[in-house]
């Protein structure tokens, strides 16, 4: 681990990873390694060889290997084995070992980054004739084998393991670096498909509690949440965070945050305290007249706060209309941090002197003085009129105003000299401003985004391109590579009738963004999108998101497949409720930027065409999660295994319908397919599955079929009348759940002698009948 960089000042000291072999690497080929130590393919894939977790931890497992052997096994092959392929055979790995001040045998890779650089150059020397052209094509493939090997193995061990999380971590990181090392000398940017993507765990991905550096996070008191959105970073990178003093010192997640929500920055405005600077300061807030303010904002005009006064006591603040020529900058801040006052128009007087001198200080020092925006003054607290004009503007504000500066108490109060261009990197995308919603539109909408730390203001767009320019071979820079459309989001300026790519943008930034007020999500959605915010200002705020959706220009029929939470208002049970607080890995391919499905909106439903199957009629029967499909030939063909309830309802009894649908009445069910079965793509375990919605149909009218939208999930293919978890005992997706989960007419009984898959002697089986790919369909 010792070739992984930390920031400035790390807030704890490296990590030694113990050096567990019992025998050196012997360099034979890297996939026959496990065969030739007696570890035959099953035994790679034996869940009990890899964790004492139950339902692994009884003594009834015969073929399991000892935790000592196991370990060794693995930091021999997937450690020094991957080191041995990609340096050569003549390597000794004696330079990877050293011993630490208590005499103990350790793994260091300080010696790592020489021997890469060394290879690089070795390896780019030899373009320079075809046929060692040719001869690096072999040692590429060879290469990029062993390392889709190995993250195969890995992915599925770290899946759930009890295994020594140091020792993991390691193989983790290694094999990071060396991923990146290959796409070094092998990647060509001319050919998209050069690059080796690979994502490497960090550890235990089942349990965060189980992971070295999330449970190192939590002790260290990070969210709980905060820790799960950085566990998509590469373990190099996450590494280099968990060393990171953590945002909010003063914030406690022990007992109302979740492993999805923070709640540690929300509001209660009755107990709120704005805060001086410095803290201590007894001077006077100095107040905004909000008769002036309405007066400007019911004219259409931006008020501004003019710096050019002296800030005097008791005398009120000057207020400024913006004129179309007017250089303004608008101030934009996490509420929590102590900068709102819920109660009236007004700051400390040494808050606003502050902010002045922070203002002009992003201009030359013969500029005039820069008015500025802030909501804290420029939203009125009443009348409530006037509120909602400062918000029908907001999306104005920020597009018009000549710079945006972020103030946020974790960055304003560490110097950016001398952090890394990462480290200051980093710091922005775990800060508090990140993770709220309201700062999600001011960051797409600003022109020019400055952010402020204690000794300078950060150009972000600068700031960012110089990382990836300086940086950007450094494994863990991967990581941020797509923080910068995260926070500038140029989807929100996608102009198209079908709001895919903005779809798929709002999906991605507000899945880890929290609100006080959760009926704001419709205003900021509204304001990012650029809808007609009086027409959604109209409706009351729990009625603001299905107008929301009303007021849309173009809908993506790739709606019907999102697995969130759903509204329930007639109509609009196709509709996400909510795009918070979601999980990302769980949303559908279909709410990607290569979407093309045209649908639109009726006041029965959304207008779709899509290919699908009629199941049958049904009466009485519940039908299970996950069932299978035959053909018309009877053989098995696929098998749909639908998403786990997120609003509360009761599976028990394997019941998949809503809560509303009555059981006791015949029920015609379909399914709805996002891509035709033939067409079937990899899911993320590298499994074939196609996305689908389990629909019941209402009724049927000029060939369109009207259907209620009960469940979305995957249609995978079966193969030899097989699931994927009987083709391979690596079914991470499928293993625990299958033990009971069917019933139906079938007789053949299928399962796994590993214990691990069983499935009952009853199955559920469907004839259905096959649609056509240009079926119309109006789902509610």
């Amino acid at each position: 681990m010792d070739h992984i960089r930390l920031p400035k000042n790390p807030v704890h000291p490296p990590i030694e990873v113990p050096y567990l072999c019992t025998e050196k690497f012997d360099c034979g080929q890297f996939h026959l390694y496990p065969n030739l130590k007696g570890w035959s393919e099953r035994d790679v894939y034996y869940r009990p060889n890899w964790t004492r977790q139950p339902p692994y931890d009884s003594d009834t497992f015969p073929r399991r290997r000892p935790v000592g052997e196991a370990i060794s096994f693995l930091q021999n092959w997937l450690f020094f084995g991957l080191l041995v392929t990609v340096f050569g055979p003549g390597l000794d790995i004696r330079d990877f070992i050293r011993r630490n001040k208590d005499g103990h045998e350790v793994v260091t890779t300080i010696p790592l980054p020489v021997f890469s650089a060394a290879l690089v150059e070795r390896e780019k020397q030899l373009k320079v004739t075809k046929e060692l052209e040719v001869m690096m094509q072999g040692r590429q493939c060879q290469l990029d084998t062993c390392l889709r090997l190995a993250r195969e193995v890995f992915g599925y061990i770290c899946h759930d393991t009890t295994l020594d999380s140091a020792v993991l971590l390691s193989i983790g990181a290694l094999g990071d670096y060396l991923t990146n090392v290959r796409n070094l000398i092998y990647c060509d940017p001319s050919l998209p498909d050069s690059e080796l993507v690979l994502a490497w765990p960090n550890g235990c991905i089942r349990r965060l509690e189980a992971d070295l550096l999330a449970k190192q996070m939590l002790q260290d008191g990070w969210c709980k949440s905060e820790v799960r959105r950085l566990y998509r970073f590469s373990p190099s990178a996450m590494y280099f965070v968990s060393n990171l003093d953590r945002p909010g010192p003063d914030k406690d997640h022990r007992d109302k945050c979740t492993l999805y929500q923070c709640v540690a920055y929300q509001i209660d405005n009755d107990a709120y305290s704005t805060e001086h600077l410095p803290k201590g300061c007894g001077c006077k807030h100095i107040y905004a007249d909000q008769g002036q303010l309405y007066s400007i904002l019911k004219s259409g005009v931006i008020p501004l706060i003019s710096t050019s006064c002296a800030f005097e006591e008791d005398v009120p603040l000057e207020i400024i209309p913006a004129k179309p020529d007017t250089r303004y900058v608008a101030i934009s801040h996490v509420w929590s941090d102590g900068l709102g006052n819920p109660l009236a128009n007004s700051l400390p007087r040494c808050q606003l002197v502050h902010i002045a001198r922070l203002v002009n200080q992003l201009y030359g020092p013969t500029d005039p003085p820069i008015p500025f925006w802030m909501d804290t003054i420029c939203c009125p607290t009443e009348p409530e009129a006037a509120t909602d004009l400062a918000i029908i503007l907001m999306r104005k504000t920020y597009r018009e105003a000549d710079k945006v500066l972020v103030l946020e108490n974790y960055l304003r109060f560490h110097p950016a000299e001398p952090m890394s261009e990462f480290e200051r990197m980093a710091r922005i995308f775990c800060s508090s401003w990140t993770q709220r919603l309201w700062t999600l539109q001011e960051g797409v909408l600003a022109r020019s985004l400055f952010i402020q730390f204690a000794d300078t203001a950060l150009n972000f767009n600068e700031a960012y391109l110089s990382m990836v320019q300086t940086e950007g071979t450094q494994s863990e820079v991967h990581s941020l590579i797509g923080f910068f459309r995260r926070i500038r989001g140029e989807w929100a300026l996608v102009q198209s009738p079908v709001p895919f790519a903005t779809i798929q943008g709002i999906v991605i930034a507000l899945h880890e963004r929290s609100t006080s007020v959760a009926t704001d999500e419709a205003l900021c959605l509204g304001t990012l999108t650029d809808i007609d915010m009086e027409k959604l200002m109209e409706v009351p705020p729990e009625a603001r998101m299905k107008r929301f959706w009303s007021l849309q220009a173009g809908y993506t029929g790739d709606m019907i497949f999102w697995t969130g939470c759903r509204m329930e208002d007639e109509g609009y049970r196709w509709a996400p409720a909510s795009f918070m607080h979601q999980i990302l890995e769980l949303l559908p391919g279909g709410l990607d930027s290569n979407s093309k499905s045209m649908a639109h909106r009726t006041d029965e439903g959304l207008m779709v065409k899509y290919p699908g199957v009629i199941l049958g009629t049904f009466q009485d029967a519940p039908i299970a999660r996950k069932f299978w499909l035959r053909d018309e030939k009877k053989e098995w063909r696929y098998w749909m295994a639908c998403t786990a309830r997120r609003d509360g309802g009761d599976e028990s009894g394997g019941i998949i319908c809503s809560p509303t649908t009555d059981v006791s009445q015949p029920i015609t069910v379909a399914l709805i397919f996002r891509d035709p079965p033939s067409t079937i793509g990899l899911d993320p375990l590298g499994f074939p599955y196609a996305c689908a919605a389990l629909v019941s149909i209402r009724k049927r009218k000029e060939g369109i079929l009207f259907a209620r939208l009960e469940k979305t999930g995957n249609v995978y293919p079966a193969v030899d009348g097989k699931m994927p978890g009987e083709q391979l005992a690596s079914a991470l997706a499928l293993r625990t759940q299958l033990a009971s989960l069917y019933e139906s007419k079938a007789t053949e009984a299928r399962s796994e002698d590993t214990g691990s898959v069983v499935f009952a002697n009853q199955h559920r089986v469907f004839d259905g009948e096959w649609l056509g790919n240009d079926q119309q369909w109006c789902v509610d």
